[in-house]
C-alpha cells in the first residue's frame, strides 16, 4: 500500500506541484524584468549533495515567500538554493533570446529541460555571448515551453540576496553599460592601483636581479599578487572576462608576505621560539592553496560546510598575527615603516571582511566605494606595499651608510696596516743588515778557526815524528838492526797516514784506527813485553762509512802509555773499545791499568809532563775548535780507576764524538 502511495505522489502530485505557477510568456510583449512571481525556490540544507532528479521531487515554494532567512554567514551548511521557473515562447516563428541572472552564487548551474545548460561562477569561463559572469543566455524555440532549474551555491563572506531577473539582449547590454558608466571612477581608481602595484613589483624584481637580495624577490612576489588580486576584482566587478584560467588562491598573498617579513626580521635566527609556529601555519596555508586550486580546476566545492569555507583563511590570518607579534618584538631600524603598513592592512582589509559594514542611502558613485569590501582590501594592500617600499628604501640607505662606515674603517685599517708593515719592513731590514754583519763576522771567525785547526794539525806531525825518532834512536843505540828496520817500516807507514790524515778535516774511522794500530805497534816494540794493547770495534759499526776528526784518539793513547804505564816495572795494557750507542753518536773508550793521574803528577816525570802539556793541550784545543766550527758537542770524560782496596788502578778516557 505504501509503495502505491509513493508512486501516486511521484506520478501525479509532484508534476502538479511543478506546474503550480504559470510560465513567463514571451513573444508578443517583452518579458518582465523581475520574474519572481513566476519563480519557485527550494533550499537544500544538506549542501551540494542532491542530484537534479531528487531536487525535482522536492517541495518548491513561491519565490515571494523567500526572505533570505539565512542572513548570517556563520551558518554551518552551504547556502544552496534551487530556483524553478518556466518560459513559454508564444511567437510561432521566431526563437526568443533572453538573459537570465540571479546575481548571487559562488557557482551557478543552470539546467534546461533536465540538461545542464551552463556552469558559471568564480574561476569558470563566462557563457558565450554573456555580458557578465553570472548572466546566462537562454534560447526558446517558437511555440515551445522550457522548464529551468537554477542552482546557486554560496560560500562567500557575506550573503547577498538572490534575485530572479530576465533581460532582453538590448535591455541587458544597456543595463551593463549604465553600470559601467556609473562605476567608471572605481574602474579608474582600480586601474591606477593595479599599475602602481605592477610598477613596484617590476622594480623589486629588477632590484633582486642587481643585488640578489631575497627580500626584494619576496616583496616583488607580494606586490605582484596584489596586482593580480586587483585585476581579478576588476574582472569580477566589470565582467571583462580576463581570467579564463584557474584563479590563484588568496592565501598566496599571505605566504609571500610571510617570506618577505621573515627575510627582513630574520625570525628563524632572531626569534627561534616563534619560527616553528610560523612553519606550521605556512604548511596549513599551503594546504589551503592546494585545496582551493583543486576546487578551481574541478569547478566544484569539495565540502558542504560553509563554516569551514568561511574560516579556511584562518591559518593565513594567524600567520599574519604571529608575524606582527614578531615585528613588534624585533629591533630592526625599519620597524616603524613595517608597523604602519601592517596596521593599515589590518584596518582597511581585514576589519571590513569580519565586520561586514554597510552604509545605506549613499549616492550611487559613493556607494560603489564605501560598500565595496574589495575596494578597502585592495587599498590596504597598496598602502602596505608603499610602506614596505619606504622600508626597503630606508633599509638600502642604512646598508649604504654601513658600507660607507665599513669602507672608512677599512681604509683606516689599511693605512694602519701599511704603517705597521712599513715599520716592520724597516725593522726587518735593520735586522737583516745586523744578521749580514754577524754572518760576515762568523764567516771570518770560521775561517780563522779553520786556519787555527790547520795549524794545530800541522803541530801534531812534529810531535809524532819526535816520539818516533826517540824510539829509532833507542834501537840504534842497542845495535838492533832488524828491530830498527821493522820499526822504520812501520814509521814510514805511520808518517804517510799522518800526512794524509792531517790534510783532511775528517777521515774515516778505519784510517784513524789504522794509524792508532801502527802507533801502538811501534810503542809495543819500544816497550818490548811491557806494553800490551787491544783495539775492539763493535760488529755493527761500519768503519769505512763513519768519519771523525783526524789524530783525535792518538794523544789519549799516548798519554795513557807515557803517564800510566812507563813507571810500572811490569808494564801494563791499553784497551781501545769503539761503540755506537746511537745512530748519531760514536763512543771511544781508552782504558789503561797504569799508576793513575795522581801518582804520575807526584812523580813529575820529565818526559811525561812536556808530552802532556803539548799533545793533550793541542787535542783539547782541536776539540774546542771542532765544536765551534761544526756546532757539535764532542765530550771528553776522564775517570780514575781504583781496585777493590781503593788503590789507583789506571785511567779511563771516554770520547763521545757526534757523527
Amino acid at each position: 500500500m505504501r509503495w502505491i502511495l509513493s508512486l501516486f505522489l511521484a506520478v501525479v502530485y509532484v508534476p502538479l506541484l511543478a506546474q503550480s505557477l504559470p510560465p513567463v510568456e514571451v513573444g508578443k510583449l517583452p518579458p518582465p524584468r523581475n520574474i519572481g512571481p513566476f519563480t519557485e525556490f527550494f533550499e537544500d540544507t544538506s549542501g551540494d549533495t542532491l542530484p537534479l532528479s531528487v531536487i525535482q521531487q522536492q517541495p518548491f515554494r513561491p519565490f515571494a515567500q523567500k526572505r533570505n532567512e539565512r542572513t548570517s554567514n556563520a551558518d554551518k551548511p552551504l547556502l544552496v538554493t534551487w530556483l524553478r521557473f518556466r518560459i513559454q515562447n508564444t511567437n510561432p516563428t521566431d526563437t526568443i533570446r533572453l538573459f537570465y541572472d540571479c546575481w548571487q552564487g559562488f557557482y551557478i548551474n543552470v539546467y534546461e529541460n533536465n540538461r545542464r545548460l551552463a556552469h558559471v561562477g568564480v574561476g569558470v569561463v563566462r557563457p558565450k555571448d554573456s555580458p557578465n559572469t553570472s548572466a546566462v543566455l537562454l534560447r526558446i524555440p517558437p511555440g515551445q515551453t522550457y522548464t529551468y532549474y537554477v542552482q546557486s551555491i554560496s560560500q562567500v563572506m557575506s550573503v547577498l540576496p538572490i534575485v530572479s531577473l530576465l533581460y532582453t539582449p538590448e535591455d541587458h547590454y544597456r543595463t551593463t553599460l549604465e553600470n559601467a558608466y556609473l562605476e567608471a571612477p572605481l574602474l579608474v581608481y582600480l586601474s591606477l592601483l593595479a599599475g602602481s602595484l605592477l610598477f613596484m613589483s617590476l622594480f623589486a624584481f629588477y632590484s633582486y636581479r642587481l643585488n640578489r637580495d631575497r627580500v626584494f624577490l619576496y616583496y616583488g612576489l607580494y606586490t605582484l599578487m596584489g596586482f593580480y588580486l586587483t585585476i581579478q576584482h576588476v574582472d569580477d566587478r566589470f565582467g571583462l572576462d580576463m581570467f579564463r584560467l584557474t584563479r590563484l588562491p588568496l592565501a598566496l598573498l599571505f605566504v609571500f608576505y610571510a617570506f618577505f617579513m621573515n627575510q627582513l626580521l630574520a625570525i628563524r635566527s632572531q626569534q627561534p621560539h616563534i619560527w616553528p609556529w610560523v612553519k606550521g601555519l605556512l604548511g596549513l596555508a599551503f594546504v589551503e592553496i592546494i585545496w582551493t586550486g583543486l576546487e578551481e580546476l574541478t569547478g566544484g566545492l569539495f565540502l558542504n560546510n560553509n563554516f569551514l569555507y568561511r574560516f579556511k583563511l584562518l591559518p593565513a590570518w594567524l600567520l599574519l598575527l604571529l608575524i606582527t607579534l614578531a615585528l613588534v618584538r624585533s629591533q630592526v631600524p625599519i620597524k616603524k615603516y613595517l608597523l604602519v603598513g601592517v596596521a593599515t592592512l589590518a584596518v582597511l582589509a581585514f576589519l571590513p571582511q569580519f565586520l561586514n559594514p554597510f552604509v545605506p542611502n549613499l549616492p550611487a558613485r559613493i556607494e560603489i566605494f564605501v560598500n565595496n569590501p574589495g575596494f578597502w582590501s585592495l587599498t590596504g594592500v597598496a598602502i602596505e606595499s608603499l610602506c614596505f617600499a619606504l622600508a626597503l628604501a630606508y633599509r638600502s640607505r642604512l646598508v649604504e651608510l654601513e658600507n660607507m662606515s665599513l669602507h672608512t674603517h677599512y681604509t683606516q685599517e689599511l693605512e694602519k696596516q701599511l704603517t705597521d708593515r712599513t715599520a716592520e719592513i724597516q725593522a726587518q731590514s735593520q735586522l737583516l743588515e745586523e744578521q749580514r754583519i754577524r754572518q760576515l763576522e762568523l764567516s771570518f771567525e770560521q775561517k780563522l778557526a779553520e786556519t787555527e785547526m790547520t795549524a794545530l794539525r800541522a803541530q801534531m806531525n812534529p810531535h809524532f815524528i819526535f816520539n818516533c825518532l826517540n824510539s829509532i834512536k833507542l834501537y840504534a843505540t842497542e845495535n838492533n838492526a832488524a828491530k830498527a828496520s821493522d820499526y822504520l817500516t812501520k814509521f814510514s807507514r805511520l808518517i804517510r797516514l799522518v800526512l794524509e790524515n792531517s790534510r783532511s778535516e775528517r777521515v774515516t774511522l778505519q784510517n784513524e784506527l789504522d794509524a792508532l794500530q801502527l802507533y801502538l805497534d811501534m810503542e809495543a816494540m819500544r816497550f818490548k813485553s811491557k806494553l800490551r794493547f787491544a783495539i775492539e770495534v763493535a760488529e755493527s759499526i761500519d768503519t769505512e762509512f763513519i768519519e771523525i776528526p783526524p789524530l783525535l784518539l792518538q794523544p789519549y793513547v799516548e798519554n795513557a802509555i807515557w803517564h800510566g804505564l812507563m813507571h810500572k816495572l811490569e808494564g801494563g795494557s791499553v784497551q781501545v773499545r769503539v761503540e755506537q750507542p746511537t745512530d748519531n753518536r760514536l763512543r771511544v773508550t781508552i782504558t789503561d791499568d797504569g799508576i793513575g793521574r795522581v801518582k804520575a803528577a807526584e812523580l813529575k816525570s820529565k818526559s811525561a809532563m812536556p808530552q802532556k802539556s803539548f799533545g793533550m793541550n793541542v787535542t783539547s784545543e782541536r776539540i774546542a775548535l771542532i765544536n765551534q766550527l761544526y756546532k757539535t758537542q764532542t765530550h771528553i770524560q776522564l775517570t780514575d780507576l781504583v781496585d777493590s782496596e781503593g788503590h789507583p788502578a789506571g785511567t779511563e778516557v771516554v770520547v763521545e764524538i757526534p757523527i
